[in-house]
């Protein structure tokens, strides 16, 4: 704010309105710029936006970016609820079967390949402020089912755009997702 020439302000060097990315930052840019604000989803690069047509499959992806219990908790459920409903469903082929995913070891582009392929990202991050993979899986078209950490509750809407749950409460999530599932069969 403080590094423009003498005399000038944003409006004058052309500026018509402000990108924002964290909510926060509304009060600065409405106090010291003066100038219409957007809100934009945080840290998106554009080359992660898909353009053509995948194919999306069965897969529940989870990111273990804390090896919290929780995660371990609903790994375990998680793979145990997935067997029966398969079993139950008489679901053999592959196809129709739901796959867990964890999210260890890859890259971003495979990551980035995975959430345009799959249906359902789970976060389970109670740490972190701004958790860029939930907005990533967003962008992606995944459903979300995370914790309400810290950082989220600024653009996550319970049952509007993810599903969105108290920290460390995994038998809340995983009841729930299985609703979910159960419902999109």
């Amino acid at each position: 704010f403080n590094n423009l020439p003498k005399n000038e302000t944003h409006k004058s060097l052309g500026f018509s309105m402000v990108f924002i990315i964290m909510p926060h930052m509304i009060n600065i840019v409405e106090k010291f710029i003066n100038l219409p604000y957007t809100l934009i989803p945080p840290f998106i690069e554009e080359r992660f936006f898909e353009t053509t047509n995948i194919k999306r499959s069965r897969k529940i992806l989870i990111s273990p970016k804390f090896k919290i219990i929780d995660y371990d908790i609903v790994i375990r459920l998680l793979n145990d609820m997935l067997s029966k409903h398969n079993l139950k469903k008489g679901v053999f082929s592959r196809s129709n079967k739901w796959e867990l995913v964890q999210m260890t070891g890859l890259k971003h582009a495979d990551i980035r390949k995975l959430m345009y392929s799959s249906e359902i990202f789970i976060s389970l991050n109670t740490f972190e402020a701004l958790n860029t993979s939930v907005v990533e899986a967003m962008a992606a078209g995944n459903f979300i089912f995370t914790y309400e950490g810290f950082g989220p509750k600024d653009y996550l809407r319970n049952n509007i755009n993810a599903f969105v749950f108290p920290n460390n409460q995994p038998y809340e999530l995983l009841l729930a997702l299985e609703a979910f599932i159960l419902d999109f069969d």
